[in-house]
């Protein structure tokens, strides 16, 4: 199933260094999904994360939009 952006969205997508990795809360943003919702994908290995420290917790955008486009996931 092929995701729908907002223009929102792409425009963030266009606009933004994907080549570090983001706390969750800023890439759930960035991708246009409820924080709760990557942390969960997150937390049960849905979404690969990157460990900083004992608590920070990191994704890759790219990595995320890839996994959704893969699965149908939606981001709404």
């Amino acid at each position: 199933m092929e995701h729908k952006y907002s223009t929102r969205q792409k425009a963030a997508l266009n606009e933004t260094d994907f080549s570090g990795l983001l706390p969750i809360p800023k890439a759930a943003k960035i991708i246009g999904v409820q924080y709760r919702q990557l942390l969960d994908a997150v937390e049960t290995g849905n979404v690969p994360h990157y460990q900083l420290g004992k608590s920070r917790r990191l994704v890759s955008v790219p990595e995320v939009v890839s996994i959704m486009q893969t699965r149908g996931g939606s981001h709404e």
